[in-house]
């Protein structure tokens, strides 16, 4: 099974291939909610491959996932609230069945996590009082 104690994970469907896409902590089974990372089931979710870290800063919160797929890329949406924000992620499908891809991701060979470069937008939380 998948742990991720205190966020739920988020899967959906990819339309291109009909595989799935999950988006969740994958810490085990400490109460943090990071690092945020990304895996592809090919067998309706008895295993899980293409496993990359999006997020791993250890002080880092990122929660409250959405994906939204278009085109040949995913959207990904996650709140980070060490920043008091948002974080959307646009990833091309290519580079997220890539064992060690191109393009986008950065290899970190400190830690042995693939991280997405670019296409990163932070979105202020603003707060309406009366």
């Amino acid at each position: 099974g998948i742990a991720s104690p205190l966020s739920p994970a988020s899967i959906a469907r990819i339309p291109s291939t009909g595989d799935l896409l999950m988006v969740w902590n994958n810490n085990g089974k400490n109460q943090h909610r990071t690092p945020l990372n990304i895996a592809v089931s090919k067998d309706e979710g008895k295993t899980w491959q293409h496993i990359k870290t999006l997020e791993d800063d250890p002080e880092g919160v990122f929660c409250y996932t959405a994906i939204h797929f278009t085109g040949e890329d995913v959207l990904l949406s996650y709140a980070n609230w060490k920043t008091m924000g948002s974080t959307i992620v646009r990833l091309p499908l290519k580079w997220i069945y890539k064992k060690y891809g191109s393009g986008v991701e950065q290899y970190d060979q400190k830690d042995n996590h693939i991280r997405p470069k670019a296409f990163t937008i932070y979105c202020q939380l603003l707060t309406v009082n009366d």
